[in-house]
């Protein structure tokens, strides 16, 4: 991508931010149409490119904005600093400048991070991170239809060179391929339209992870529906078409199934799920923590070996290290992370209720006192993905260790 002109960059950090109105930003970043009338009086549509191009290249100079490095980003990022970060959330950021493409993973790091600051009281809820997250609806609702059109031509049809390959793999696996062979089909047509389509406007809202999955959907809708299971025989029926060019006759029984699959674990999921959750409650529902600096004493631990991806999960609870109890914190993880630890656990709590050093700090920096009630979390997780199933038809393959099965 070239480089924005420097005219344009001044400008974008120069303006105050109640400047950069929505009106303003599509003026700037968006395509805009206007009907015009040709030589025979017909109507036809007057496209003109956006001004500003949003993955336009930037070099910051440290300190020249927010940030206090030298960073490489784009127009996109820097207008994305100037209307979420900047003044609000900034320390969250090592840099203080957000340079990460905004999807849904790297949204749930920025949450995730903003909730361990907020539990370790190095950043205000407000008005900091209240008015990150009104800014982040309010430009996200505005400005998606300028950043991200929902449908396109090229993800709203079928590619010939993706059903041409199509035809090819079912006339080497045969027409009757088995479920294994039907879902390495289907990946690798996935995988060949992706790259096709890697640079349409249409799949901004797929790769995003906002709304639809390219691997489910899209599948679906322009490559082919895939393996169905079959309730009354316990197989997988393969429909080799898709939804945009029609279902062979002798498909309409497992389409109809697909329509049964998804209805029923959202019907009866939700009822077992339900029933679950009622269970646990009546089971855990008198469980509750002791006052804050308690100790039973216990001198029982559970190993766990520590690591970047699960820290955040035990951090706020207490490790005994070398005879005395350690806070897990965001400022000591480096110390503990990618080795064994010995974690206090409410299992080897010895008082009448848990006690504080077996609890760790979690639930009293949440004020939840009856933590039996919080053990729900289980059955609604099931029950969620039981959910997950209405929308979901993708299947997927993977290697499983017996060995790693069990546990001793």
């Amino acid at each position: 991508m070239p480089m924005v002109p420097q005219a344009v960059k001044e400008e974008l950090l120069k303006k105050p931010r109640n400047e950069l109105t929505v009106s303003y930003l599509v003026s700037k970043i968006s395509n805009t149409t206007k009907i015009q009338k040709d030589d025979h009086g017909h109507r036809k549509f007057d496209i003109s490119t956006p001004e500003w191009d949003i993955r336009g290249k930037i070099h910051l100079k440290a300190g020249e904005y927010i940030n206090t490095t030298d960073v490489d980003t784009t127009l996109g990022q820097l207008l994305l600093n100037r209307l979420l970060i900047e003044d609000y959330i900034e320390i969250a950021f090592e840099n203080h400048y957000c340079n990460d493409v905004m999807d849904k993973k790297a949204f749930g790091k920025i949450m995730d991070r903003l909730a361990v600051m907020l539990m370790e009281n190095k950043i205000q809820l407000n008005p900091n991170v209240v008015k990150f997250l009104q800014a982040f609806e309010f430009y996200g609702l505005m400005l998606c239809s300028a950043l991200s059109p929902s449908f396109s031509p090229g993800v709203f049809s079928v590619n010939d060179e993706i059903r041409k390959r199509r035809d090819e793999l079912f006339a080497k696996y045969g027409d009757k391929p088995s479920t294994v062979e039907t879902i390495k089909i289907e990946d690798e047509l996935t995988k060949e339209a992706h790259k096709l389509l890697k640079d349409d406007p249409g799949m901004t809202l797929f790769d995003s992870g906002s709304r639809g999955s390219f691997d489910d959907n899209y599948k679906m809708m322009s490559i082919m529906v895939g393996p169905v299971k079959n309730m009354a025989t316990g197989n997988f029926d393969v429909v080799k078409n898709n939804y945009f060019d029609g279902i062979d006759r002798r498909d309409i029984p497992a389409i109809a199934n697909t329509m049964v699959n998804g209805p029923y674990a959202k019907a009866v999921g939700t009822a077992e799920g339900g029933y679950l959750t009622k269970q646990f409650y009546a089971v855990y529902q008198s469980i509750a923590i002791d006052e804050p600096g308690t100790d039973c004493g216990s001198k029982g631990y559970m190993p766990v070996f520590l690591t970047p991806q699960n820290y955040s999960k035990y951090m706020w609870q207490y490790v005994v290290d070398g005879g005395r109890t350690v806070l897990l914190t965001d400022d000591n993880k480096s110390k503990y992370v990618n080795r064994a630890v010995k974690l206090r656990s409410p299992i080897g709590c010895l008082g009448k209720k848990l006690c504080n050093k077996c609890m760790g700090e979690r639930f009293y920096k949440l004020t939840i006192e009856n933590v039996g009630l919080t053990t729900s979390r289980l059955p609604n997780s099931i029950m969620n993905d039981s959910l997950k199933n209405f929308h979901k038809t993708k299947m997927s393959l993977a290697t499983v260790d017996p060995d790693k099965l069990l546990i001793d």
